[in-house]
């Protein structure tokens, strides 16, 4: 298990200061929406990812949020759920309007296949300094008792000081996937270097 120093604020003090940023500063506030509700999810499976290594077996507690919130898992004799998504999403955040769309999936039996075809595009305000695309995946097998680590990785494309830039990548891995949990991403830092995301799942 990998250590981590990692700590996070409590639940209520995210909400105090969400409220506070949404009466005295909104542009920030819409930035935190983005990064920490909308994306809680995401961020949960984030620290997963930094929590453990392929090998290792859940706690009892993260097994039961992979099982609530991963795509739907195997049986004797059936496969993976493939996944493929479509989507188009526009955020604004510090002056600079985004457009994130394309498609990424996640498909095959045994023998997977994941990644996306992406693209990015600023819409209003200056040319950012650095647009990143990337796609996560994330995959548990089941062992007596409970959820093991199977794979984790990423494809991804950065471009800097551009209004649009694209990603068409995919990467494959093998073995007996019980749960898996898959997302799009797009990270933007502005023109004034300030950064907001959006992520899809």
């Amino acid at each position: 298990m990998k250590a981590t120093s990692k700590s996070f604020a409590p639940c209520s003090f995210v909400v105090f200061l969400f409220v506070f940023l949404s009466l005295f500063f909104p542009d920030c506030a819409q930035a935190l929406n983005t990064s920490t509700f909308s994306d809680d999810v995401s961020s949960r499976f984030d620290e997963l990812m930094a929590k453990y290594d392929p090998g290792d077996v859940l706690t009892p507690s993260d097994a039961m949020f992979i099982e609530e919130h991963a795509a739907t898992p195997i049986y004797p004799g059936n496969r993976a759920e493939d996944k493929s998504k479509a989507f188009q999403e526009v955020r604004e955040a510090y002056g600079t309007k985004v457009r994130f769309n394309g498609l990424f999936w996640h498909k095959g039996t045994f023998e997977y296949n994941y990644g996306g075809d992406l693209q990015a595009t600023v819409q209003s305000g200056p040319t950012p300094q650095k647009l990143e695309i990337r796609v996560n995946c994330q995959a548990y097998g089941l062992i007596a008792g409970g959820y093991v680590v199977l794979y984790e990785g990423n494809v991804s494309h950065s471009a800097r000081n551009t209004a649009s830039t694209a990603m068409k990548k995919s990467k494959s891995y093998s073995g007996l996937v019980a749960l898996y949990y898959l997302n799009a991403s797009l990270d933007v830092t502005t023109a004034s270097g300030q950064g907001f995301n959006i992520v899809i799942s």
